[in-house]
């Protein structure tokens, strides 16, 4: 398939580059993987043209490394970068947190409700998959009700990338507790629309995250 068609048919390479998405942040694909476009081209009776659009685009997303004459692999991410990651994804979660209350609608809160619903019972479930899935929606969430759409989307894309960091300790059980109860205080602070309580919940919330997400557990 040409360039040009691929510029034609954007839907065919948005649809391969969702699927490769979803098979990297939920550990079908692990880091350090290589990504074999045959075997992809085959499985989605596709020519290998889109695949490799699609997997230019995960690279530009930040989860794939493409090495010349060696090929896609899955990109690894060390516990230096991890840190690093995590730290602008903070700043951004906090600067976001010093709007939330005022933007916070009763429709945002039904939202955060059904999603910290999730989480629970994705951690009675011990479905570790879900659980980070929906524990993640539950903060770009919160970073979206800051009002900046372009915040909401960079803290997404960095919270892909610790995914790819977390996947090499999923065996090991969160601190479910702790984080559900941090969960409640962060809604109960937005329900009364308390900034200074809400941004304290997050940083006591933050805090922890740090110190399990460095040991492979969050």
């Amino acid at each position: 398939m040409s360039e040009l068609a691929l510029r034609r048919n954007p839907s065919l390479v948005t649809m391969i580059f969702e699927r490769l998405e979803t098979m990297i942040l939920s550990g079908q694909l692990q880091s350090g993987e290589p990504i074999n476009e045959r075997a992809l081209s085959q499985q989605f009776e596709v020519s290998r043209a889109p695949i490799r659009e699609a997997c230019r685009r995960l690279e530009q997303a930040g989860l794939v490394t493409i090495i010349e004459n060696r090929g896609v692999f899955v990109r690894e991410i060390s516990k230096q970068a991890a840190h690093e990651t995590y730290e602008i994804a903070h700043l951004l979660s906090i600067e976001a947190a010093k709007k939330a209350t005022e933007n916070v609608t009763d429709d945002d809160l039904a939202r955060l409700r059904t999603l910290a619903l999730r989480i629970e019972a994705d951690a009675s479930d011990n479905d570790l998959a879900s659980y980070y899935t929906n524990n993640d929606n539950f903060h770009v969430e919160l970073v979206r009700l800051g009002g900046n759409s372009k915040s909401a989307e960079v803290y997404r894309a960095l919270n892909n990338e610790l995914t790819l960091y977390r996947q090499r300790g999923l065996r090991r059980l969160p601190d479910f507790e702790r984080s559900l109860a941090a969960h409640r205080r962060i809604l109960e602070a937005l329900e009364k629309r308390d900034r200074d309580a809400y941004v304290a919940a997050l940083e006591a919330h933050s805090s922890n995250m740090t110190d399990r997400l460095l040991n492979l557990g969050v």
